[in-house]
């Protein structure tokens, strides 16, 4: 899960999430920004957006007397798990349809028997060939890495 964060939000964003999923608890917002070492000003922006797209669970809440809202985070892995799974489940799926799609479009060329091939004919069965090999074996990582991800 650290891995996708950090690819789609960069290294201050998983520096948080490493964070508080670790804290498994909730967390203040200054807190944050002085374990993970990022601005004061940038942690909240990056928070809302780590919770926009459901990576963060947040809760608000006001100190009695004066009205000073302030927000605690924390990391639900339920449903952190729950996401990365669907979206695995998402990108195998796109894989699949990449590959019908490709096969689909090169039917005639796939009908040909490979002795009749000879110049650019022949190049272009193994561009295709190569295609629905890279995309067979990602497709294979996938569901061997979502098996793997499902039973942990």
């Amino acid at each position: 899960m650290e891995s996708v964060v950090m690819k789609r939000y960069g290294k201050e964003t998983f520096r948080m999430f490493r964070y508080l999923s670790q804290e498994d608890h909730f967390v203040e917002t200054e807190k944050i920004a002085n374990a993970s070492l990022t601005e004061k000003k940038d942690t909240p922006q990056i928070l809302m957006k780590m919770w926009k797209d459901s990576y963060l669970h947040m809760q608000k809440l006001a100190v009695t007397g004066v009205y000073v809202p302030f927000q605690l985070w924390k990391v639900d892995k339920v449903i952190v798990w729950r996401k990365m799974l669907d979206e695995m489940y998402h990108a195998s799926l796109n894989l699949s349809l990449r590959l019908t799609h490709e096969l689909d479009s090169e039917r005639e060329s796939l009908l040909l028997p490979e002795g009749k091939l000879e110049g650019a004919l022949k190049k272009r069965r193994k561009k295709i060939d190569a295609k629905t090999t890279l995309l067979s074996n990602a497709r294979l990582d996938l569901d061997d890495a979502i098996m793997l991800f499902h039973d942990f």
